[in-house]
């Protein structure tokens, strides 16, 4: 979880919804922010900035990557913010553990192939290792997430 990062579990309309947020640098207690769309949560947030390095660092690949690695790092960084958006839209249930369980694993995936690009020596580590560590931290955000929400869902079903 980013440092001062606080798990959030607001209603929003009908619909318990589990989120995370960064508080800010005041300890005094911060009000519930509203969860209203998958945009607001600060993991989904954090998964398209992801997915804007890896585009990023895609194009500093050599050529003869275009049709190799290239392709599998984009659909696996696209997978993780797509996923928390589907999952969300099935609100705090089981199926929505699913779709963060995937975006999970797409997660694990890219991370394995960033960790290969800088064994190939494709890229720098100076390259490779901010967007690695984002993507280490957004792991660390879902499975927060799937936490909450398998809380939540047991609290449901007692």
């Amino acid at each position: 979880m980013l440092r001062g990062a606080k798990k959030l579990s607001t209603r929003c309309g009908h619909q318990r919804i589990i989120g995370l947020f960064v508080a800010g640098t005041n300890p005094a207690p911060v009000a519930p922010m509203q969860v209203r769309s998958f945009h607001d949560l600060q993991v989904w947030q954090l998964s398209m900035d992801l997915a804007t390095d890896i585009y990023r660092l895609v194009e500093q690949l050599p050529s003869n990557e275009r049709f190799a690695l290239s392709p599998q790092l984009r659909r696996a960084t696209v997978s993780i913010p797509s996923d928390i958006a589907e999952g969300f839209g099935y609100g705090a249930g089981r199926r929505n553990i699913q779709h963060v369980r995937i975006a999970l694993g797409s997660n694990l995936e890219l991370q394995t192939q960033l960790l290969l690009i800088e064994r190939l020596r494709l890229a720098t580590p100076n390259q490779v290792e901010p967007v690695l560590n984002r993507a280490v931290e957004v792991g660390r955000m879902l499975n927060g997430l799937i936490k909450s929400l398998e809380r939540y869902a047991a609290s449901r079903n007692h």
